[in-house]
Formats: structure tokens, C-alpha cells, sequence
């Protein structure tokens, strides 16, 4: 999946709703985390999670998405991809 891909779909999402108050490349790190790890999963879930993981890990009690909001990402992504 190209990088350019995942900033869309990430920052379509907003997932902070920080994009109207940041720069553009607020999620510039997760991005690049997602677009890494991207290869090595093979369905949805798997991605939602990793999804997930990433957002929780870089921004803590500040990321309240839900897995199933990740999943529609991931979704988006891999009919993207």
C-alpha cells in the first residue's frame, strides 16, 4: 500500500478532529506505522487492531475511537490499497 493511500484514508478520518487547529501532518508517525505494518497483516480485523494499537500507544486516553471505527478505516484501506 502507498504511504500517500494511508495519509488520505487517516486524515479523511481525523481521528482527534486536530486537523482544523494542526498542520497537515499530525499523524505523519502513526501513518507511517500503519503503512509499515500493512504488509505483514491479511484481513480487516487484524488491521482495525493494529490500527487501534497504534493511535492508543501515540495519543493515550486522548484517542476514544473504537475498534469498529477502526475497522471501517481498515476497510477503507484495503479497498483503497
Amino acid at each position: 500500500m502507498k504511504i500517500t493511500t494511508v495519509w488520505k484514508v487517516i486524515n479523511e478520518w481525523d481521528p482527534l478532529n486536530k486537523l482544523s487547529e494542526c498542520e497537515i501532518d499530525e499523524y505523519k508517525h502513526e501513518i507511517s506505522r500503519i503503512a509499515s505494518v500493512y504488509k505483514d497483516l491479511e484481513d480487516t480485523d487484524e488491521l482495525a487492531e493494529a490500527i487501534h494499537e497504534i493511535f492508543s500507544s501515540s495519543y493515550d486516553k486522548d484517542f476514544k475511537q473504537s475498534i469498529e471505527d477502526c475497522i471501517k478505516v481498515a476497510e477503507k484501506l484495503l479497498d483503497n490499497g
